[in-house]
């Protein structure tokens, strides 16, 4: 409730059960871990993945436009998650396919698995395969990244399907190799290239 601001705890285990109930696969329940907000939470996110089927995932804090919540003081590397999540059962290692940003494990005899998102630690841009297409219709190439592309006016002024393809071809040949951002590690702030 701290976190969102929201008193909506019940609605959201609620959504996560009914999107289950009606087949969704996977159904992944995001986690930024912050350090004295719900650090002390870890076996209990972990023993929810244990007891449903979802895709749990750990995401370390980023430094986004929006989220800076004194991420110094707040950062916890999914490493320290992993030692503690291992420590409440085995995790086996799930193939990785080339674009996934999930680290992801099963739970021995859970029913869940355990997802590490670590863009600050551990990099993977360099076979990140990602765009995102914003609602207001523009296309951001990189989370990180602050340049967007409209595409939202040529579909309002009936763009044929081949223009799309050649507009969207261009933008994905301008995607950046990687990103820079200011994270945190345990100990203290330095900029990371992806």
């Amino acid at each position: 409730r701290w976190i969102t601001g929201l008193e909506a705890h019940e609605k959201v285990l609620e959504g996560i059960q009914a999107a289950l109930q009606v087949g969704f696969d996977p159904v992944k329940v995001n986690v930024v871990t912050l350090k004295g907000i719900n650090d002390d939470e870890i076996e209990n996110f972990t023993a929810f993945a244990f007891r449903h089927p979802v895709e749990l995932r750990f995401i370390e804090l980023m430094p986004t436009r929006n989220c800076f919540l004194a991420g110094q003081d707040r950062f916890v590397s999914n490493d320290r998650i992993k030692a503690e999540v291992s420590r409440f059962g085995e995790l086996i290692p799930e193939p990785r396919e080339a674009g996934d940003v999930a680290e992801v494990y099963r739970l021995r005899r859970g029913k869940g698995k355990i997802g590490f998102i670590s863009s600050i630690t551990q990099s993977f841009c360099s076979d990140c395969n990602r765009i995102r297409l914003r609602s207001d219709g523009r296309v951001k190439l990189c989370l990180h990244g602050e340049e967007t592309f409209d595409l939202r006016t040529p579909l309002r002024q009936g763009a044929a399907k081949e223009e799309l393809i050649g507009l969207i071809q261009k933008m994905i040949q301008q995607k950046p190799e990687g990103h820079r951002f200011t994270g945190s590690s345990e100990d203290e702030v330095v900029t990371y290239m992806c």
